[in-house]
């Protein structure tokens, strides 16, 4: 039987799961509005629906964010073809009601992504439910613990936070599916919605909701939390004769039921036996990823297995799960949730006033150390982002580095550039294109504008570190051997050269900390997931190169005004106050918790990179890099960081405070964590 042929309207973050399942169609085209990240998974890369339909697909996956849903949905049946839809299937029950009749109009079918009910754990939790392995069901709780960095980072114009409705509909899709799938639509349920935040943006949402809804005999929960913390995603069910319990983020799903012993020996045989199950399962967990490395096993992960699930299971049957008619249950319950949540105004965020024609231009500026340096500014400043916000003496150019006549609209008028932009990339190629030749494409058109002063923010990750007492100043070049460094270093390295023709300022910051970023920093070693373990890079007993972010933007603004430094690098840095082992320590103090210090040698995670080389090159993996052991050891940052020139020519006055970098560096951001 031939393959369906599908095409992708969206090449962002899920599109790579599905093209994981491309033995089951054949993916004639991608189509984006950044045309060259759909190239990457297709030939045939296009720029919007209309163009897909040049390959004369018979499936098309809609990728895009939900608001584009319902229009390009209906807009494919229109032209004759089906519709996959990742969730939330759109954002009302009027637009799921309009698919549902266009498909039937056109005769064709529609179905929607709803990838946790094809975990295969949950799959065994309602084989278990439906051959009556726990008796009549008397209680379903579904849990969603996990925290939301996008509370805390932004971007705060991102779909998902310009309404408190939007989140329920991205995450309450998850939890409203399972909840109609397990017990069905409620006869009554109520909603309690607490700990709000207010966003920049002026929008409030609730991180905790308790949904608790009965169905006859049958009470449901839904408990969900954004906040930090343990990550727990997870459904428990209580019947008659046992209990049930999937673990979605562990792949482990536990049946439990009452032994014939006593209660002594009871309570011995069903741990044991929970114990084995959870070996098993673990060890096939481990087993498949291991396998799927060496092209030896077709499921990679518990999420891409699920997503597989759900899209060969479209492409082969008609499963009542994925239909637009329960898309759209899906929908009505999230809404009917989103009804019953307190009501809170939006609050109005000043706006800029142009009163004068800003002569700074600031790319990067809805960043962490942009978001600083914008706080010390009185004069309006422009501002190049492909992000909203907004700022009382922010002009903001909506646009891209990577588009040309964006970049000569935000130079237009501008005497002074501020560079803070970095590239979200993670292959080499990714950070050539995107960061390398966007940085030499924008120092190409700065050229043909009269720019007095190109400000341009490198990094100390860019030197070689890993010399115990070697000094390091303004004078010292860059790592000779920058090629072999990691990516980040060796791009913002090149960067640098871009700029030489313009009259340049290259500051290169030291580890960055304080407020708007995330406590457990990079910098210091490498954090667990939810922060409790802390893998070091080397012992941790030398003092490392902090800075505040506060003080970056001092120095960037004295870089502005001090005359006579074109040409000039200059070092950022505090003087060595504080070991990562130091750090951890502040850090578990103001967040109430222990967090485990695991010291790691250079040479540790070089046999660890290498291994992991020698298997990629095995595979033919397209991403491999030969290790560096140079790479790690500068990671310790044993050098000594001398910004002293700095603090001369620009007057710079760091902190130079112990305590005083404790309180603004590590418990503030700690603190604002916890909120």
């Amino acid at each position: 039987m031939d393959k369906l042929k599908a095409a992708f309207l969206g090449a962002g973050y899920i599109s790579k799961y599905h093209a994981y399942a491309r033995d089951i169609f054949d993916l004639v085209a991608v189509a984006d509005f950044n045309k060259a990240r759909a190239s990457k998974l297709s030939s045939n890369a296009c720029n919007n629906l209309d163009e897909l339909f040049n390959y004369h697909p018979q499936v098309i996956h809609i990728l895009t964010p939900p608001n584009y849903h319902a229009q390009e949905a209906i807009k494919a049946l229109d032209k004759g073809a089906n519709v996959f839809l990742e969730k939330p299937m759109c954002l009302s029950t009027q637009e799921a009601s309009a698919i549902i009749e266009k498909a039937k109009e056109k005769n064709l079918r529609v179905g929607v992504n709803h990838n946790f009910l094809f975990y295969p754990v949950y799959e065994e939790l309602k084989q278990a439910i439906q051959s009556n392995e726990l008796g009549p069901i008397d209680h379903v709780t579904i849990t969603w613990h996990r925290d939301l960095d996008l509370l805390k980072t932004g971007p705060y114009d991102n779909w998902m936070l310009r309404d408190p409705k939007n989140l329920i509909l991205e995450i309450g899709s998850h939890l409203a599916a399972l909840y109609l799938d397990l017990i069905g639509k409620p006869d009554r349920f109520n909603v309690e919605a607490s700990d709000p935040i207010e966003l920049p943006s002026g929008i409030t949402v609730y991180r905790r909701l308790i949904v608790i809804g009965y169905k006859n005999q049958i009470c449901g929960e839904i408990r969900l939390s954004l906040r930090s913390g343990m990550d727990e995603r997870s459904i428990e069910v209580r019947g008659l004769n046992g209990k049930a319990k999937v673990d979605f983020d562990a792949n482990t799903f536990i049946l439990k039921k009452n032994g014939s012993y006593s209660l002594d020996f009871d309570r011995y045989f069903s741990t044991r036996k929970e114990a084995s199950q959870l070996n098993v399962q673990g060890f096939n967990t481990l087993k498949n990823y291991i396998l799927s490395k060496f092209k030896l096993s077709k499921i990679k992960d518990p999420y891409s297995q699920s997503i597989e699930n759900s899209i060969r299971t479209f492409y082969t049957k008609d499963d009542p799960r994925q239909s637009a008619e329960f898309g759209k249950e899906v929908i009505a319950f999230c809404e009917a949730i989103t009804e019953k949540l307190p009501k809170i105004e939006k609050k109005t965020i000043p706006s800029y006033i142009k009163t004068s024609t800003p002569k700074i231009l600031v790319l990067g500026g809805s960043g962490f150390i942009g978001k600083a340096f914008l706080n010390k500014l009185k004069e309006p400043v422009k501002v190049l982002s492909r992000n909203q916000f907004s700022h009382p003496n922010v002009e903001l150019i909506k646009g891209s580095l990577s588009n040309e006549e964006d970049i000569k609209r935000a130079l237009e008028g501008v005497d002074t550039v501020v560079h803070l932009a970095r590239a979200q990339a993670s292959t080499w190629d990714e950070y050539q294109k995107q960061e390398i030749d966007v940085n030499y494409k924008l120092a190409q058109i700065a050229e043909k504008f009269p720019i007095k002063r190109f400000i341009y923010t490198g990094t100390i990750d860019s030197y070689y570190a890993g010399e115990p007492n070697q000094k390091i100043d303004d004078t010292t070049p860059l790592d000779p051997h920058l090629s072999s460094r990691n990516f980040y270093a060796r791009a913002k390295g090149l960067s640098e050269e871009a700029f030489k023709k313009l009259p340049y300022i290259i500051l290169r910051p030291a580890i960055v900390i304080g407020e708007g970023t995330s406590p457990f920093h990079f910098g210091i070693g490498r954090f667990s997931a939810n922060g409790t373990v802390c893998e070091l890079w080397g012992d941790g007993n030398n003092y490392l190169p902090l800075v505040w972010v506060n003080d970056v933007a001092d120095a960037i603004k004295l870089a502005i005004d001090t005359p006579n430094i074109e040409k000039e690098t200059f070092l950022l840095t505090s003087p060595p106050l504080l070991t990562a082992r130091e750090y951890i320590k502040a850090l578990s103090k103001a967040l109430n918790t222990k967090i485990e210090i695991v010291p790691t040698s250079p040479l540790s995670y070089y046999s660890i990179d290498l291994f992991k080389w020698l298997i990629k090159t095995l595979v033919n993996h397209p991403n491999r890099k030969l290790p560096s052991y140079q790479d790690w050891n500068s990671r310790t940052q044993k050098a000594l960081f001398d910004s002293s020139r700095a603090e001369r020519i620009l007057n710079w006055h760091p902190i130079k405070d112990k305590n005083l970098i404790i309180k603004e560096g590590i418990e503030k951001p700690a603190y604002d964590w916890l909120k």
